[in-house]
Parts: structure tokens; C-alpha cells; sequence
């Protein structure tokens, strides 16, 4: 009978390289990357709201709650911003949304109460400076990269991530398989 040592050794000498295979992402579940994968866009594409809430100017809430602000603009998933934020104005945003130039934060709904379709009131600042993802100020193809040997762990963001970044088909190894 062959001791533990002796069998891993003949399993590393005996081990081979399989060969890189492209496949569509729908078979890359339970993969592992055959060599790291990075963006060759930002992403996300611009500065987008991570909840439903209000785009607003941080001073304009900080310290101040209750505090009433005027809305100029409903701005859905998949639409884009039509004006800048000022002094005392916000914005109806919901998630994934584009937030518009002027704001750096975005008060979660929850934390707001609609006073008419034009005013309303933020209740609570907690998140101030906050509610927003930010696009990373990085050089190109590396804004966001999944690192081989890495399976599908976490397999929905990476999944979601290669898809959306379109490094399509995926570069994955071989399964392998064992025999005696």
C-alpha cells in the first residue's frame, strides 16, 4: 500500500496541462479561469445610484435634516440625468441610474418623505457622502479584473462582471478527469 507522500507525488508527476478552451459563459459555471480576465471598459460605465433614493449635494444635508429640497428631475434605470444639481435641489433616482454632475450622494428613500411631486423632505443624512458607486479612476483594462485559478467564486458577480465587461467566450480550462 502506497503511503500519502508517495501517492501525491505520483499524482503531480504523472499530471498534465490540459489545453485552454473557449466557452459561453452559460458553460463557464463551476470553471476555472485558464488565465486572468480584465475590463477593457469601465465599469460601471459612469457614476450610478446604488439604491432608490435622492440625488443631493452633501452640504446640502449634512448636519441639517430636516432639511426640504426642491426635485428638478426623475431620472429612471436606463435614463440619464437632464441637468446638473444646485444649491438646495435634488433629484428622484432610482437604482442603477446614472447620478447627475453636482451630487456626491444619495439619500436612500426610506430615509425622505414626498411632500408634493416637486419638494421633499430628507428625514435622516446617514448616508451622506454615500449611495453612489463611483467609477475607479484606473488606467484602462484594469478597472475590474476576475484572477485565474479562481472558480466561479463569487460565480454571480463574476459572471455578471464578464458579461457585462463582453470578454466573451471565456477563457477556461479543460475539465479533467481521472482514471486508474
Amino acid at each position: 500500500m502506497l503511503n500519502p507522500t508517495d501517492a501525491a507525488r505520483i499524482v503531480v508527476d504523472t499530471a498534465r496541462v490540459l489545453p485552454l478552451e473557449q466557452v459561453p459563459l452559460e458553460h463557464a459555471l463551476g470553471r476555472v479561469l485558464a488565465h486572468d480576465v480584465a475590463s477593457t471598459i469601465d465599469l460601471p460605465q459612469w457614476d450610478n445610484s446604488a439604491m432608490d433614493g435622492y440625488a443631493v449635494r452633501s452640504e446640502d444635508v449634512r448636519g441639517r435634516c430636516p432639511v426640504e429640497l426642491e426635485i428638478i428631475q426623475y431620472i429612471l434605470a436606463g435614463e440619464f440625468p437632464t441637468a446638473p444639481i444646485q444649491a438646495g435641489q435634488c433629484s428622484r433616482i432610482f437604482t442603477g441610474a446614472p447620478v447627475p454632475s453636482g451630487t456626491d450622494t444619495v439619500i436612500r428613500q426610506e430615509d425622505t418623505t414626498a411632500l408634493d411631486s416637486q419638494t421633499v423632505r430628507m428625514e435622516r443624512d446617514r448616508d451622506r457622502r454615500s449611495g453612489c458607486w463611483r467609477r475607479l479612476p484606473m488606467p484602462p483594462y484594469q478597472c475590474f479584473a476576475v484572477p485565474a485559478l479562481q472558480s466561479s467564486l463569487p460565480a454571480t458577480k463574476s459572471r455578471t462582471w464578464i458579461s457585462a465587461s463582453r470578454f466573451l467566450p471565456v477563457p477556461r480550462s479543460h475539465r479533467p478527469t481521472v482514471t486508474r
